[in-house]
């Protein structure tokens, strides 16, 4: 769990952010208005 979480910090400091748009995970999300990928 450990590593897990170490890489998730580096590809936060590295600004990797990789868009799973979903119908379901869009729906709540607090970026779904300004998210080019967005399914709405």
């Amino acid at each position: 769990a450990k590593e897990n979480v170490l890489e998730v910090i580096a590809k936060i400091k590295e600004q990797e952010f990789i868009a799973t748009p979903d119908i379901f995970k869009c729906k709540h999300c607090d970026y779904k208005y300004i998210c080019p990928y967005a399914i709405l």
